[in-house]
C-alpha cells in the first residue's frame, strides 16, 4: 500500500505543480499585459503633457494678442478723440472765417459806391 500512496502523492503533486505552473504562466501573461498598458498609458500621458504645454503656450500667445488689441483700441480711441477735437477746432475756425468774410463783405459794400 505504500506504493499506492506514493503514486497518489506523486499524482497529486504533479497535478498541483501543473496548476501552479498554469497560475504562474497566467500571472506572467497578466504582468506582460499590465506592462504593455503601462507603456501605452505613459505614451498617452506624454502626449497629453505635450498637448497641455502647447495649449498653455497658445493661450499665452492669445492673451498677449488680446492685450495688444486692447492697447491698440485704447490708442485708436485717443486718436479719434484728438481727431474730434481738431475737427471741432477747424469748425470753429471756419465759422470765424465765415463771420470775418461776412464782415468784410459788409465793409466792402459800404465802401464801394453804388453803380
Amino acid at each position: 500500500m505504500t506504493v499506492g500512496k506514493e503514486k497518489m502523492t506523486n499524482g497529486n503533486s504533479s497535478d498541483r505543480l501543473d496548476r501552479i505552473e498554469r497560475i504562474l504562466e497566467q500571472t506572467v501573461q497578466i504582468q506582460q499585459q499590465t506592462e504593455q498598458k503601462i507603456a501605452s498609458n505613459a505614451k498617452s500621458i506624454e502626449s497629453l503633457t505635450d498637448d497641455l504645454q502647447e495649449m498653455r503656450r497658445d493661450r499665452k500667445v492669445l492673451y498677449d494678442l488680446m492685450s495688444d488689441l486692447a492697447n491698440n483700441q485704447s490708442r485708436m480711441y485717443q486718436v479719434m478723440e484728438a481727431l474730434d477735437e481738431r475737427q471741432q477746432q477747424l469748425t470753429n475756425q471756419q465759422n470765424q472765417l465765415t463771420n470775418q468774410q461776412q464782415q468784410l463783405i459788409e465793409i466792402l459794400k459800404r465802401l464801394t459806391p453804388p453803380q
